[in-house]
């Protein structure tokens, strides 16, 4: 049997500059890794396939004089530590981007994506593999992405086709449990959390997530936080979520009830905000939870949330597909940051995304800098080393650093001319090229 031998090689990576979180560097810069990739490796770099290496560790940060075996060229581009996708939906891919009319509502579109996603394995896997190919296509190597129910019943489908690709991060299993069907969830969570515990795959491992407060009753939410694992929930995401929270009655109650799900025993209408009905969750889950969108928030939410140590994935592109900030205002992610709750950017799905070309949060981030002019450092923080801790990854590889193992890096073409490296890379419309990712722990 013939073994393929790792072979160690000297990469150098010539650009104009470098971004990360903790800085920039203008240049032109070399970085000089060592890389190790099993042999042969005869393909040279063509920028068209993702290149995948055991290994990378930054020896150098100089110029050209630095000796190589091998030398990849991008003048120009600036070079950035490769992306994280906090919040994807990569099973939906298969659908493509659709319109969508936010004054239609936002459970007449739960019911189109209802008829529209992939209801067996075959389809689901196929889905995955298109939103891995997109997301690498984005520059993107980790993501906190939702393993979707199917039929309403958790599944494994996306995980274990997730868990093939070269993408790290948690894929979250989604669970259902409200009304009548708050009981039987119940029921299934211990062989659930089991199948979750027994999970073995090299880069990716499994959580949970109780879809939403208007999917999932108090009582399973509680159950589920006292299991232990990653969390992430939907949560403050739209109007019709915030009304059926605080008076039980709406489109939600509506929806729920032509699925034979209501009964008078739903936990709601007591006038609380999202956030205050899941306090008690929240308190519990720790900063084992992931809570995504947080659209609609008071003072007192963020306060709820600081209390908790969650963390906030916020998908602006969403947000501006359903128009949250016509209902609520602009998001209050900077109040956040203020009130010292880590923020990360997500995608959401391919289904409300302006590039079908690709996935990555880096397009999320460049709405935000063209919005409101936030910092741009900070920004590809909330898409790289912030992300990677939100998903349960090391932030320490995705920081291009002297010494660092690095996850992946990506290079930027951007314009030269004027701005700091990390301004440039959020004002280029260009897709990053993803040079390699790391397949080793």
């Amino acid at each position: 049997m013939n073994h393929q031998r790792p072979v160690h090689r000297r990469l150098r990576i010539d650009a104009q500059a470098t971004a990360d979180a903790s800085g920039t560097r203008e240049g032109p810069v070399s970085l000089l890794i060592e890389i190790e990739e099993p042999e042969p490796q005869n393909r040279p770099h063509d920028g068209t396939q993702t290149r995948v290496v055991r290994s990378a560790r930054l020896l150098a940060v100089g110029d050209q004089s630095l000796e190589a075996d091998e030398v990849i060229d991008r003048p120009g581009a600036v070079l950035i530590p490769g992306l994280v996708n906090a919040h994807s939906h990569l099973d939906l891919t298969a659908i493509g981007p659709i319109p969508h009319e936010p004054a239609d509502g936002f459970v007449s579109w739960i019911q189109r994506v209802r008829d529209l996603r992939p209801s067996n394995e075959t389809e689901i896997r196929s889905s995955v593999a298109e939103g891995v190919r997109l997301s690498l296509a984005g520059g993107v190597v980790a993501v906190g992405d939702i393993a979707g129910a199917v039929q309403g019943r958790p599944s494994l489908f996306a995980a274990e086709a997730l868990s093939e690709s070269p993408l790290w991060g948690t894929s979250y299993v989604e669970l259902f449990g409200i009304g009548v069907a708050s009981e039987t969830t119940l029921a299934a969570l211990p062989d659930l959390a089991g199948r979750v515990r027994a999970w073995r795959r090299p880069r990716l491992r499994l959580g949970l997530e109780p879809h939403a407060p208007y999917s999932v009753a108090p009582d399973v939410f509680e159950a589920v936080a006292a299991l232990g694992l990653p969390l992430a929930t939907h949560l403050a995401e739209s109007p019709e979520e915030s009304r059926f929270v605080a008076e039980g009655v709406g489109p939600m109650r509506k929806f729920l009830e032509m699925l034979d799900l209501w009964d008078e025993g739903v936990a709601v209408g007591a006038g609380r905000t999202p956030v205050g009905h899941l306090d008690s969750f929240l308190r519990s889950a720790g900063s084992r939870s992931l809570v995504v969108h947080c659209n609609n928030l008071s003072k007192k939410d963020i306060q709820i949330l600081v209390n908790a140590r969650a963390m906030v994935a916020y998908c602006p592109r969403a947000s501006a597909y359903f128009d949250a900030p016509g209902a609520f205002g602009p998001h209050r992610y900077q109040e956040l940051f203020e009130a010292g709750v880590e923020v990360c950017l997500g995608t959401d799905s391919i289904l409300n995304l302006d590039t079908p070309d690709r996935i990555s949060p880096l397009d999320d981030a460049r709405l935000i800098y063209r919005r409101d002019g936030f910092d741009p450092q900070r920004l590809l923080s909330m898409c790289t080393s912030s992300a990677a801790a939100a998903v349960g990854l090391d932030p320490r590889r995705f920081l291009v650093a002297e010494g660092a193992e690095l996850a992946a890096l990506a290079a930027v073409p951007a314009d030269t001319r004027a701005g700091d490296p990390a301004g440039r890379v959020l004002e280029s419309d260009s897709a990053p090229e993803l040079l390699f990712v790391r397949s080793e722990s």
